[in-house]
């Protein structure tokens, strides 16, 4: 396997060619998805997608890291999107009815509350419904110098779950949090 850093001319970013290919049928369809999934998972733990491009070429088909991640088998492609403290009541009303259609809050927790505290909506481009979502909420630890934390949590319905998508919506929303404390 080699890799190498590549800049063309009026374009800015890394572009890796992976060569000589020993096994193609490992580089064919679902498997160079997966691949690629993976690398942008690794890869954006690191930097900013916003302001790093990173292209792939594999047998002459070219892609880009951290574009819409398509399921395994599937056609179906999901997307996020940011509503930090942007909850209209039909949002709102969206969320909660996702919860309780998947039984997701115990009794006795305020459902409105915690709609308040969605970061990452995760939606299927098929039908734009929601299916998954990731919240965050300020907590603060007496042990620890009573600082503040914020409680993260995140749920995506199990036929929406792709390789890689978990972390890939911790580490966005972690970037986003990490930029409004600086803020």
């Amino acid at each position: 396997m080699f890799a190498e850093k590549i800049l063309l001319p009026r374009e800015r970013g890394t572009t890796i060619l992976i060569f000589p290919l020993r096994e193609v049928s490992q580089w064919q369809g679902d498997k160079v998805l997966e691949f690629i999934q993976q690398l942008t998972n690794k890869v954006f733990l690191f930097i900013d997608r916003k302001s790093f491009q990173i292209r792939l070429k594999i047998n002459d088909q070219e892609y880009e890291l951290g574009q819409s991640v398509k399921s395994k088998g599937n056609a179906n492609k999901v997307y996020w999107a940011n509503v930090w403290q942007k909850m209209s009541p039909t949002l709102i009303q969206e969320v909660i009815k996702f919860w309780d259609d998947n039984q997701m809050i115990k009794p006795g927790f305020s459902s409105e509350e915690r709609a308040q505290q969605v970061v990452l909506i995760l939606r299927s481009e098929l039908d734009n419904k929601v299916v998954g979502l990731t919240t965050a909420g300020v907590v603060t630890f007496k042990q620890l110098n009573s600082k503040n934390f914020y409680l993260y949590r995140s749920i995506i319905l199990p036929g929406y779950r792709h390789p890689g998508l978990t972390s890939k919506l911790i580490v966005e929303t972690g970037i986003f949090l990490n930029q409004q404390v600086v803020r």
